[in-house]
């Protein structure tokens, strides 16, 4: 397949599948920062440090722990 594209004059690229749903649990370091991330409407508390999310792919649940990352440090 590398070999048609570069015969094509394309730059070959990794096939992606079909994006698969992600259920991801992230445990926080307080109690106050699940709280807090939980006003996220798709997180829901699991316990008192843990939280739950479903993302619809992979990309998209590193888009939302890049962004609850971000949220921590601010916080610092």
């Amino acid at each position: 397949m590398v070999k048609q594209h570069i015969e094509a004059g394309r730059a070959p690229h990794a096939t992606r599948g079909e994006a698969k749903p992600v259920a991801c649990e992230l445990r926080v370091q307080t109690s106050a920062l699940a709280d807090l991330f939980c006003q996220w409407p798709t997180l829901t508390h699991v316990d008192a440090v843990m939280l739950r999310f479903d993302a619809p792919c992979a990309e998209h649940a590193v888009r939302v722990l890049n962004s609850l990352s971000a949220m921590s440090f601010m916080l610092r």
